[in-house]
């Protein structure tokens, strides 16, 4: 079992990005923990942090999202 983190940068509730990270957490959730982060700026930040060499990973744990 592990932890599943995913992030929606569309606010729109019910469009095309909302319904497929629904239909993908609904079927991860038989094996794995999930949680649905829906922020544009959260993935503003990650992409800053791309950018400058610093992974989105590295990131999740700082946010506490992620074990090292």
């Amino acid at each position: 079992m592990g932890n599943i983190v995913i992030l929606v940068g569309s606010m729109r509730k019910g469009g095309n990005t909302d319904l497929l990270a629904q239909a993908f957490a609904e079927g991860a959730r038989e094996n794995h923990s999930v949680e649905i982060i829906r922020s544009i700026h959260v993935l503003a930040v990650i992409h800053v942090l791309h950018g400058k060499g610093i992974s989105a990973f590295k990131m999740m744990i700082w946010m506490g999202y992620m074990k090292s």
